[in-house]
């Protein structure tokens, strides 16, 4: 049985270092996941965040409530998996 092939954004800031540091070492061959291939992709805006989303070139991402609610609110699927920044 093949593998779920998840792909999730973030930007380059540090709330979102969890996924600087797996990119890192997912890179690098330092990380593999058992049961998932994770792709870890950046991107330089929230824009440019909402709009891959929506398109469906990313699967999931880290984003601010505001976005995730806008995009929701224009018919996007979305779930919330947790709320991370506290």
């Amino acid at each position: 049985m093949a593998k779920p092939a998840l792909r999730i954004g973030h930007l380059a800031i540090t709330d979102h270092l969890i996924l600087g540091v797996t990119k890192h070492k997912l890179d690098k061959e330092e990380e593999r996941f058992n049961y998932l291939d994770l792709t870890v992709e950046t991107r330089n805006d929230w824009t440019a965040m909402a709009d891959d989303l929506e398109s469906g070139n990313l699967d999931c991402a880290f984003v601010l409530a505001p976005i995730a609610m806008d995009l929701f609110n224009n018919g996007v699927g979305m779930r919330l998996v947790l709320f991370s920044h506290k």
